[in-house]
């Protein structure tokens, strides 16, 4: 049937049977609005954290403001760091945040965490200063298995200095080439390890992509230069930018996201405590910066791999609205009210885009139509004119 000139498909019934292939739709279209029966209201905490990371209310204006906003996002999947990035901008293209990622005002490198990030170019150096001892620390064993030795790294990174010297962006099969032409027989993810090591010595970053290639371009012939930050700045800073984006959360939130030691940690929410206000809740502390969603209008969201909606928090108890391992959060999910439903995945053939959903429970038809509008805006992110479908796969119940 149709509603508002928009094919629907079924609603999802109780029983546990696979269900069919739910509707053809064209991106661009707007959804009415819906409401939600009282089973699926929102978490007070996951509302205030979906409004803060600008999941719902106001959308920021680029993509340099969401990054700036969020402190730094998991990239090392390009494709869905982009979605996670769009989604909170007003203008959600793909395209508009691989032009700010290729004019180095975003910043993909290894901080925080053994990862990659995007990072503003204003904010790279002191975050590096911060957070690369840590990641160095956790990489060495991985060196050590590789052999890698101080040696070899400095020998390593004087050829790619000179091969990326004058304002050359060059790929990882190309540096693997330099490397080769100079003697050092490097390949596979020794390279990797021999980049991400320049990149934490910020001698390297990411540069111009090359077609779907990411490149690497000359950490200081990209990245403005900007003053030193002492350490303490840093720390209280980089909480200020955790707490404020994506709070309430806990202190161990703020310890895995930040890559810091439970003592920085601690030490550098102390230095912020007058500007947070913390909120008791089942015998746990969570702390924000005061801003609460209040009512807010129901919402779905297909959320990539790595966002920071799902990984930047250790606890992640509240986010499935069923019994999940911890680590399925970090898949494609898809979100409705802040809660964890199920998994999505794309597939792109012949003009058109396939969302497969495979669900936790039955939805109600205003959820399903909610879930419509985002994979619109999914296909619109990608390309205006795809068209979409949805494919239900069959659910799976969790004890």
């Amino acid at each position: 049937m149709t509603s508002n000139g928009v094919l629907v498909g079924p609603t999802l019934a109780a029983s546990t049977t696979p269900l069919g292939v739910g509707p053809t739709f064209r991106s661009g279209v707007k959804a009415d609005s819906c409401k939600l029966t009282a089973e699926s209201l929102p978490v007070p905490i996951l509302t205030d954290r979906l409004r803060n990371q600008h999941l719902t209310g106001p959308r920021l204006p680029t993509p340099a403001a969401v990054v700036g906003w969020l402190g730094a996002v998991q990239a090392q999947d390009q494709i869905g760091a982009r979605w996670a990035v769009a989604q909170r901008t007003t203008d959600t293209s793909d395209a508009a945040v691989r032009d700010a990622l290729d004019a180095g005002t975003i910043v993909r490198t290894h901080v925080l965490r053994p990862t990659w990030h995007y990072v503003m170019a204003g904010d790279v150096r002191w975050m590096l200063e911060l957070t690369a001892p840590r990641i160095r620390n956790a990489a060495a064993a991985y060196y050590r298995q590789a052999g890698l030795t101080p040696t070899v790294f400095a020998k390593c990174h004087a050829v790619v200095a000179r091969a990326l010297e004058g304002g050359r962006h060059l790929t990882r099969r190309d540096i693997s080439a330099a490397l080769a032409r100079k003697g050092h027989a490097i390949a596979g993810q020794a390279v990797g390890h021999v980049m991400m090591q320049a990149e934490l010595d910020a001698l390297v970053c990411s540069g111009v992509s090359r077609g779907s290639e990411a490149t690497y371009a000359l950490f200081d012939e990209w990245v403005p230069p900007s003053p030193a930050m002492a350490r303490e700045e840093a720390l209280a800073r980089l909480a200020h930018r955790y707490f404020r984006s994506h709070g309430p959360a806990l202190t161990a939130d703020f310890t895995w996201w930040s890559g810091l030691t439970a003592g920085d940690a601690k030490a550098a929410i102390a230095m912020i405590a007058p500007q947070l206000e913390k909120r008791r809740i089942d015998g746990l502390e969570y702390w924000h910066t005061g801003e609460t969603a209040g009512r807010t209008p129901a919402t779905a969201h297909l959320l990539p791999n790595f966002d920071e909606y799902t990984v930047a928090y250790r606890d992640r108890r509240l986010l499935w609205s069923s019994e999940r391992p911890s680590m399925e959060a970090l898949a494609n999910v898809i979100a409705i009210n802040g809660r964890l439903i199920g998994v999505w995945a794309r597939a792109i053939s012949g003009g058109r885009l396939t969302i497969e959903t495979t669900l936790d429970r039955p939805l109600t038809a205003a959820e399903r139509r909610l879930i419509e509008r985002e994979a619109r805006r999914y296909a619109a992110h990608l390309d205006p004119d795809l068209d979409v479908r949805l494919l239900d796969r069959a659910r799976t119940r969790r004890s």
